[in-house]
């Protein structure tokens, strides 16, 4: 195999497309609850389940609506702020070079002539994609990004399934709780 290069220059874009995958991985059991708690929540409100009287079952449907409503806003704040940190340290987002070959990959900054850093595939936690890009989660918390539009002379799908072989574990889609359209869900199943 001919090693080969992905240059990644992150953003903005790129470091809140990271912290968002990287909340929705981490917290999926908590998410889960808040969509039944909110469902139940919203249950009892219309009284389908229980006997609240009014003006206490206005309550319930109240806390369902806004559970439903703001279970993104923990990752969008934690990715807002993230990326506001890097821009208040006042130095220019990093550009990150990964080198892939036979066992692993290297990574390093770009402009760096070290060493870099090596990550073998057997270090893989799970593969993700998720908004145009693909996550090599090392644990649950930690990831790396590879956004479509950086691999070059393979296209995106080619590049999953070349991470997919060399670490044994299927690239799944995620779908963060209520924020995938059922057009986008649709759209994802007849190109698969």
């Amino acid at each position: 195999m001919k090693p080969f290069e992905i240059e990644v220059p992150h953003s903005a874009e790129t470091v809140s497309d990271l912290t968002r995958a990287q909340y929705a991985a981490s917290h999926q059991t908590a998410r889960l609850i808040q969509v039944i708690t909110a469902v139940v929540c919203l249950l009892i409100g219309i009284r389908v389940i229980g006997h609240v009287a009014e003006p206490f079952n206005y309550f319930f449907s109240l806390y369902g609506c806004l559970a439903i409503v703001f279970i993104n806003v923990p990752a969008k704040s934690t990715a807002d702020r993230t990326v506001k940190q890097i821009q208040a340290s006042g130095k220019a987002f990093p550009c990150s070079v990964f080198v892939f070959g036979e066992k692993g990959f290297n990574v390093r900054p770009k402009g760096d002539s070290g060493k870099g850093e090596n990550i073998a595939y057997a270090q893989c936690h799970r593969l993700l994609r998720y908004r145009h890009a693909t996550y090599f989660f090392l644990n649950e918390q930690a990831a790396f990004i590879f956004p479509d539009h950086c691999i070059k002379g393979q296209s995106p799908d080619a590049f999953r399934a070349f991470l997919s072989l060399r670490t044994g574990k299927p690239c799944r889609t995620l779908y963060p709780w209520l924020t995938a359209s059922l057009r986008s869900i649709i759209k994802e199943k007849k190109a698969g």
